[in-house]
């Protein structure tokens, strides 16, 4: 099967029949680059003596410098000059910049600062511990356990590489579906710096700083800090702002680059966030599913509530008249009136060490992170106290990873071998003052709160060794053997009666798994590179974190499982004035972890919610991923990007399909059938000797599901994004002045949801709209 026949057949499993013309035009562009592969020769003959080519992209995704169109991975690669271009502020814009990812606020319960990342329709959608990412987020080598530290701004950034698919054999954490590695800029003693000052929609003031200072001819040291300032874009019922953000971050870097084949990297970063937490509404009211607390709430709490806020029919209970739609002008307004709160505070070190001793290469990775985070929102965005669910949260990490590489044979050996582990501990407060004030007339109490305790140890030892068969044909064989070591403590009180509903309870459980990795790569040319893999991934199990059912202990859910076979091409043409590259690949995933809200019966018959993660069943995942860069004259730069992806259920267990956790029709979440990307770059001179830089880019996503129940009402229809920017360099390349807007048609979309009919709601939370701003940066 042709590769162009591989996609229209991707594209037949899709429901094309509901979308829009520019959206069977964005499915088209996948097919007509595909047709590329066969135009090669034309691109050659065309190429003037005079072209301008591509500069070279550089990767760690083997944990080796090499050319991003020889690394046999698939791989999304972002310089810091692409990260200026597209005014990306924080992880989360990586949303829109790479095929085949799905990157969101979190869960709603998480903060707006919580990094919700899939990779190929594999992720994790609870943050909360014991439960592990199922995408791997790496800072200069160091593995960020949890995704509520990982919305750190790009501060210092030099690249960004998105790999996707299983990492386990060259990487000391383990992750399942992908990785996103972020490598910062060393200090190399250049004694220059950089000092940037922004102004933007909602009061926005940024301000950045960095500085390389030498103090010595070994010894260099980097310091950068920002602060970043500005008001909310969404209101509460009281007039409160949301999504308000003042954030402050500082990273400090010694970079000591010794005679004797030796280096030496300390470094240290900071960051403290105070906010009002993320843009939502009222999205759905369900008067059956949750009539015992509706009613109760309406009986016992609601003409109180409407005396102190001057409420009138209709509003004067809860009821449907507090939806607030995403089609309707006032998405940004919520009823709720309790104090929303997304504060966070990140601290990390990290050591590493690195000699060249004789022919073997050997490094050292040491490093501690501890996140603090503060939460809160109002669920049932009313002034009816129904839902207000709190968290607070504090882990540490401590992990130590040691690498070994050379080459041997005449060099038709290379080779690396890892040993690696990490502890985290770490203690939540899960706190949900739930139906307020009811228990103080009827003596019914389903308040919450949980307090849990982690203490997990995982270790690991892997490697890859790749065999170079002939110049051009290369065969890796990699695995590796994985243990984890879980310990969680739970309890559950009541808050208003203070009755023990679940008590202290200690649990612990090991996991240890073998993941082989297989891959073969060819160079057809110089300019054509191609490869294929089988790889598999894991992803630990745990314990419910909500248990809500009177003396139950949590209950326990088992690992989940990948298997992904791959084949891509990479291929530089036009002589070097365009790269190409595609992948596809097909992944079988078992005992899958699926995380829902249900409805819980208590003794005394009435209803409150659960939330529960079970191994749901096994499923496939196939699709693929094209990505071009062309600059057809030496001004001008075009990227684009396409991702096309298939999820479906093929087994469920019966407990899933009896609580009405998902069909086998159901869709997975966070994994749109179609991602598509493109931006155009023109760099025009001036006569003053200045230039202008004029940059535009867009995205498309299809449909994604935000419910494992596929909920018509949590379900983000398709939606473009739009943004420009527009950079002014001095004459004496001393500073830059730039503008932009980004979303600029003002697409507003739901960014995540969730569904608690038992307490008689689901609730939206909503994209950043338009915004824009100038910067002033000077260059010291």
């Amino acid at each position: 099967m042709t590769l162009r026949n591989f996609i229209l057949k991707i594209l037949a499993d899709t429901d094309t029949k509901s979308r829009s013309i520019p959206v069977r035009r964005a499915l088209a562009i996948a097919v007509s680059l595909a047709g590329l592969t066969g135009a090669y020769p034309a691109f050659g003959q065309a190429a003037s003596e005079h072209s301008v080519g591509l500069e070279e992209v550089v990767v760690t995704a083997r944990k080796r410098e090499e050319s991003l169109q020889q690394a046999p991975v698939s791989v999304t690669a972002l310089t810091s000059d692409m990260i200026e271009a597209r005014s990306m502020e924080s992880f989360n814009d990586l949303n829109n910049y790479a095929p085949n990812i799905e990157l969101n606020n979190g869960r709603v319960d998480g903060g707006g600062s919580v990094a919700q990342l899939y990779v190929r329709g594999v992720g994790q959608e609870d943050y909360s511990f014991p439960n592990d990412p199922g995408v791997g987020v790496y800072l200069d080598g160091v593995y960020v356990s949890r995704s509520s530290a990982g919305d750190f701004g790009f501060m210092g950034v030099e690249r960004i590489e998105v790999l996707r698919g299983p990492q386990g054999t060259l990487y000391g954490k383990n992750t399942i579906g992908g990785a996103v590695n972020v490598i910062t800029r060393k200090p190399t003693g250049s004694n220059t710096g950089e000092l940037e000052f922004g102004l933007g929609r909602y009061d926005l003031l940024d301000i950045k700083a960095s500085y390389d200072l030498a103090l010595s001819d070994n010894l260099a040291i980097g310091l950068s800090g920002m602060s970043r300032s500005r008001d909310g874009y969404g209101h509460d019922f009281t007039g409160r702002e949301l999504r308000k953000e003042n954030k402050e971050a500082l990273r400090f870097q010694a970079n000591y680059e010794g005679d004797n084949d030796f280096t030496a990297l300390l470094q240290m970063d900071w960051s403290k966030q105070e906010g009002t937490g993320s843009v939502g509404a009222l999205r759905q009211f369900f008067d059956d599913g949750g009539a015992g607390v509706v009613t109760l709430v309406n009986t016992y709490v609601a003409p109180a509530v409407a005396a102190e806020y001057g409420l009138e029919a209709p509003f004067d209970t809860f009821n449907e008249a507090w939806i607030n739609r995403i089609d309707e002008t006032e998405h940004f307004l919520s009823g709720g009136v309790e104090d929303p709160r997304d504060n966070n505070e990140v601290f990390g070190s990290a050591l590493t060490l690195d000699w060249l001793l004789g022919d073997v290469d050997v490094k050292s990775i040491t490093a501690y992170r501890t996140v603090e985070i503060d939460v809160q929102r109002d669920g049932d965005h009313s002034p009816f106290p129904i839902t207000t669910v709190a968290v607070e949260e504090e882990t540490f990490q401590l992990s130590q990873e040691l690498q070994f590489s050379g080459s041997a044979f005449e060099q038709k050996l290379d080779w690396i071998l890892g040993l690696y582990a990490i502890r985290e501990w770490g203690d939540n407060s899960f706190i949900a003052p739930l139906i307020k004030g009811v228990y103080e007339a009827t003596g019914l109490d389903i308040s919450l709160i949980t307090d849990t305790e982690i203490d997990v140890l995982s270790t690991a030892i892997f490697g890859e060794a790749t065999w170079h068969v002939t110049d051009k044909l290369g065969v890796t064989f990699g695995g590796r053997m994985n243990r984890d070591d879980k310990e969680y403590t739970y309890a559950l009180d009541r808050i208003y009666s203070g009755a023990v509903v679940v008590p202290e309870i200690t649990l612990d459980e090991t996991w240890n798994e073998f993941l082989p990795k297989i891959s073969a790569e060819y160079a057809f040319s110089e300019e054509v590179n191609g490869y294929a893999s089988y790889g598999e991934g894991y992803k630990a199990g745990g314990w419910n974190p909500r248990t809500l059912t009177e003396g139950t202990e949590p209950q326990r859910f088992e690992p989940e499982y990948i298997s992904t076979y791959e084949v891509g091409l990479k291929t530089s043409l036009w002589d070097n004035r365009a790269t190409f590259n595609t992948a596809v690949f097909f992944s079988d995933y078992e005992d899958i972890q699926l995380i829902a809200v249900t409805d819980v019966e208590l003794p005394d018959g009435t209803t409150t919610v659960d939330t529960t993660i079970n191994n749901a069943g096994a499923g496939e995942i196939y699709g693929a991923e094209f990505e071009l860069v062309v600059r057809p004259v030496p001004n001008l730069m075009v990227h684009a990007g396409v991702g096309l992806l298939h999820t479906e259920f093929t087994e469920l267990g019966q407990s899933v399909i009896d609580a009405g956790t998902a069909t086998l029709d159901n869709e997975f979440i966070q994994s749109p059938s179609l991602t598509f990307n493109a931006a155009v770059e023109y760099t025009q001179p001036l006569g003053n000797g200045g230039q202008l830089v004029w940059f535009v880019d867009s995205a498309f996503k299809d449909d994604i599901e935000r419910s494992v129940q596929n909920f018509d009402e949590l379900r983000t229809d398709a939606y473009w994004q739009f943004n420009a920017r527009t950079t002014y360099t001095s004459s004496s390349d001393n500073w830059q002045l730039s503008a932009y807007v980004t979303n600029i048609t003002d697409e507003i979309y739901m960014t995540n949801g969730v569904d608690v009919r038992g307490l008689g709601s689901s609730e939206a939370y909503y994209s950043r709209p338009r915004e824009y701003g100038i910067s002033f940066k000077v260059f010291l």
